[in-house]
């Protein structure tokens, strides 16, 4: 077994990964945060821990309950079964889709006023083109 891959046959390794890059520190933000976000936070943390292997064997997470729960608490139904009919990259997408919602609900999905002045000021085009203009009035 390569080196890299030999960390992961400890099951608790996910945990142990979280864990240090601050992830249980998250429950202090708790009472500072709305519900939907910290449910979209649970969501996402299930899923980057959720183990692939039970039993000694691979389980798919297309067929895995504890997958399709999770999902499903935030997504929409087609949402999910459109990431699980994708033969690859699917729950990359779901993933994406969560993560998403997150900045979303955090109100870090906007560009920043400066960053879109400096596109102003480099480029004449820059408000020609309906999405430019969309976030430029945002």
């Amino acid at each position: 077994m390569r080196t890299g891959i030999r960390e992961y046959a400890d099951v608790n390794l996910p945990l142990r990964k979280l864990a240090s890059a601050g992830a249980n520190d998250a429950a202090k933000e708790r009472p500072f945060v709305t519900n939907r976000l910290w449910s979209i936070f649970f969501v996402l943390e299930g899923l980057y821990a959720r183990n692939s292997y039970k039993e000694s064997r691979f389980v798919n997470w297309r067929t895995d309950s504890g997958c399709d729960q999770l999902l499903r608490a935030i997504l929409p139904a087609q949402a999910v079964e459109r990431a699980k009919g994708q033969p690859f990259g699917g729950l990359r997408t779901a993933i994406d889709a969560l993560e998403s919602k997150f900045l979303a609900e955090a109100g870090m999905d906007k560009p920043h006023e400066w960053l879109i002045e400096t596109f102003r000021a480099k480029s004449p085009l820059m408000g020609t083109c309906d999405g430019l203009r969309h976030f430029s009035n945002s």
